[in-house]
């Protein structure tokens, strides 16, 4: 609001001291802004500090399962022979694979001319499957090999350019003997085939017979399948076979995976001891203190996860009842790090035993942090204080506020008022005078 009172007939300096009383009205609004801001500030470092938590959280959620802590990894001594894949069903050991023969698709071209004329139909069987095909009149190689391959057959067509002309080419789109291609037509010439009698149309040819593969593990064969990916002859396991011959399967934990998986939950960890130690620490010469310096509610959510570490789960392993056992391990200063060389002797002793210990962990921590930051738990109960605290600051504020458009309208006014009167006095005075001399004037 614009100052009206100028000073003229007081001779005082009345922008100023306007100026100067509400600088002293603002204090309470000022204090108020500056524990808003201070407020505000203690919210979103708690947001990080509940952040923190919540990744600490999942990375024990995920040591929790012990099913999902096993984890495996197949290795060929020959890696051409197939692909290997594991699954966390797998069970570690060696196993020698030989195999025989691969499965293959059926496979058949036209050696001579097909008579399309007049045009016809073509019926193909696979595995059971009738998918009957219309063939225009005077249709070429191209045409069928296009109607056969928009039908619902299970067979792709393509047509080859060889040295004798263009030929008809059928694979069946999948491999096994279950899946032998039949060929029956209707007013076309040239486009039968009988599976049971594969020598018998002299216009058709069996380029590659169906065949199953044929599979022996550790001199145990294998039922016939009809496709060159294994995926039950040993538990967890699925090969994909690439050529016939022999190979050494070895499935062992995978320690890298699993250490990775430890790892995880370490730095999430040591991410929430460094933001809390962040946001509490002390700094004798008071630049780096922390906002939460002294508070009681961050000082217990270091001293919780930090009890844990010693203290054993029920569930855990007698051989390696602790994660200190296991070379999970605690400096002077609260960081854990990982002993890498005491973990993977660990795992080597005893797996099994590893990943119970480590799992009763998983499952102690996942309850505290989930607790922690929980409806009723140590972190939501101290953002739900902050929260009322900054309610009411504002509301705080919105009165303040108020109060100091009022103030500095009323100052105004008095010094308006002041103004008015000086102004009315100095008249009162100014004429008085002049009659005081007029009187003077008549001796």
């Amino acid at each position: 609001m614009a100052i009206q009172a100028s000073g003229i007939i007081s001779g005082l300096d009345v922008a100023n001291l306007v100026k100067a009383s509400m600088a002293y009205e603002r204090q309470p609004l000022e204090r108020a802004q500056k524990q808003l801001s201070a407020t505000d500030s203690k919210i979103s470092s708690l947001g990080q500090v509940k952040s923190a938590i919540a990744s600490l959280q999942e990375a024990a959620k995920g040591l929790s399962d012990s099913s999902k802590l096993y984890s495996f990894k197949g290795s060929l001594s020959n890696a051409d022979f197939a692909s290997v894949t594991t699954s966390d069903q797998a069970v570690a050991g060696t196993y020698k694979i030989n195999v025989t023969k691969l499965a293959s698709s059926h496979k058949l071209a036209t050696t001579g001319d097909i008579d399309t004329s007049a045009g016809g139909s073509l019926k193909i069987e696979i595995n059971g499957k009738e998918s009957a095909i219309n063939i225009a009149a005077n249709a070429s190689l191209a045409d069928i090999a296009k109607s056969i391959n928009s039908s619902d057959a299970a067979v792709s067509a393509t047509v080859v350019n060889g040295q004798n002309g263009q030929q008809l080419v059928l694979t069946s789109n999948e491999s096994g003997t279950a899946n032998t291609i039949k060929l029956t037509s209707s007013n076309i010439s040239g486009l039968n085939f009988d599976p049971a009698q594969p020598t018998a149309n002299s216009s058709m040819s069996q380029i590659a017979a169906a065949q199953n593969a044929e599979v022996s593990i550790d001199d145990i064969t294998l039922a016939s399948t009809s496709s060159n990916t294994i995926t039950d002859a040993v538990t967890g396991v699925t090969l994909t076979l690439k050529s016939t011959g022999e190979s050494q399967l070895t499935v062992s934990n995978d320690s890298a995976d699993f250490e990775a998986k430890v790892k995880t939950f370490v730095d999430a960890y040591n991410k929430v001891r460094s933001t809390v130690a962040g946001l509490s620490g002390y700094d004798p010469k008071g630049k780096n203190t922390g906002i939460f310096n002294g508070d009681s509610a961050l000082r217990g959510v270091t001293d919780q996860l930090r009890g844990l570490l010693s203290t054993v789960p029920a569930d855990a392993s007698g051989a390696f009842p602790a994660l200190a056992n296991l070379g999970i391990e605690s400096s002077a200063t609260g960081v854990l790090s990982i002993n890498s060389t005491k973990l993977k002797s660990a795992m080597e002793t005893d797996f099994a035993s590893v990943v119970k210990t480590v799992s009763a962990y998983g499952s102690a921590y996942n309850a505290l942090t989930t607790q922690m930051n929980g409806t009723d738990g140590l972190i939501s109960s101290k953002l739900d204080g902050l929260n009322s605290t900054k309610s009411r600051l504002n509301d705080s504020i919105g009165a303040l506020e108020k109060r100091v458009v009022i103030m500095q309208a009323r100052y105004e006014k008095q010094f308006v008022n002041l103004e008015t009167m000086l102004a009315s006095m100095t008249g009162t005075s100014n004429s008085l005078t002049s009659q005081l001399s007029s009187l003077a004037n008549l001796r």
